[in-house]
């Protein structure tokens, strides 16, 4: 059937933007770690933190490959991980927009 997923949660995934979306979402972990391990250590342009800013890219970025991989039909972990990661990380974007001083 042409609806049918061709990747379940337990196989690999067959997409490249599969293992994009665990890639940044992982990234953006790593580096928001990082941030809180060596804090004030970024570069800054101005009021802008360009470290943070890197981390909501690389985490919005992972929602929208792991978007395009499920809808080609991938739902494997690899497809969930960079999904769970990259929908947190866009909440925390959402979050610093709806409350900015």
């Amino acid at each position: 059937m042409p609806g049918q997923p061709f990747s379940r949660f337990a196989d690999r995934p067959r997409t490249s933007a599969a293992w994009w979306s665990m890639g940044l979402g992982l990234g953006a972990v790593l580096l928001l770690l990082a941030s809180m391990a060596l804090p004030g250590s970024g570069p800054s342009v101005g009021e802008l933190r360009l470290v943070p800013a890197l981390v909501l890219v690389l985490g919005v970025s992972a929602l929208v490959a792991g978007i395009a991989a499920y809808r080609r039909g991938d739902h494997s972990f690899v497809v969930w991980i960079g999904l769970v990661i990259g929908v947190l990380f866009t909440l925390l974007l959402i979050a610093e927009l709806a409350f900015i001083e």
